[in-house]
């Protein structure tokens, strides 16, 4: 029987050709996240997150420039590789968030969107660092500084939002916890009151 070899496999000879095609998954997961992070940014009620998500879209923009300009220093474009399947059940995870939003409390929503993008995050941490250590042993220099800062600012988004999420967000879902419950109680006494004979 004969050797059959897909596209996918003759990309995947060399620790170059990883490298090439991670940067198409990092380019792709970053163009991904960009499509939603505006829509994300007019849902969420608190304003420090509504700044967070501009922020993100300001970063994601230098990010994919930057892995643009790492393809075409390795003689490839950011299209044609393999999707980023991670990222797009993040996206549609986010998507159904947002469909959701009307329904939903202020602060359930707002700590919802924190966690989707925190997956997100620590999707393109995996990417970019393997990325940065397939440099290292390649011994692209150029390559690696980029990959570095675009793995700090990852690594320092997510750490934002944990704050964020743990000093005010969480906390405002919480408090909505507690309010749903006392709501509950209270239709419950008045169910009983009302269905109770009059001596």
């Amino acid at each position: 029987m004969g050797s059959v070899r897909t596209p996918l496999l003759m990309k995947m000879e060399s620790l170059t050709d990883l490298l090439i095609e991670g940067l198409k998954e990092a380019y792709d997961a970053e163009q991904r996240l960009l499509e939603v992070l505006p829509a994300m940014s007019k849902v969420a009620f608190n304003e420090e997150l509504q700044e967070a998500f501009s922020l993100l879209g300001e970063q994601t923009r230098v990010q994919l420039e930057r892995m643009e300009r790492l393809l075409a220093k390795l003689n490839s474009k950011p299209t044609g590789g393999e999707s980023a399947e991670g990222m797009k059940g993040v996206v549609a995870e986010a998507v159904r968030l947002l469909t959701g939003a009307p329904r939903a409390d202020a602060a359930v929503i707002d700590a919802a969107l924190i966690a989707v993008t925190q997956r997100a995050k620590h999707y393109e941490i995996a990417i970019y660092g393997t990325l940065r250590t397939y440099t290292q042993i390649l011994g692209m220099t150029e390559a690696l500084g980029p990959l570095q800062l675009s793995l700090d600012e990852e690594v320092e988004a997510d750490r934002k939002l944990t704050a964020l999420a743990e000093t005010t967000v969480n906390l405002d879902a919480a408090e909505a916890d507690q309010q749903e419950a006392f709501r509950e109680v209270e239709d419950s006494n008045a169910e009983e009151l009302s269905g109770s004979p009059i001596k």
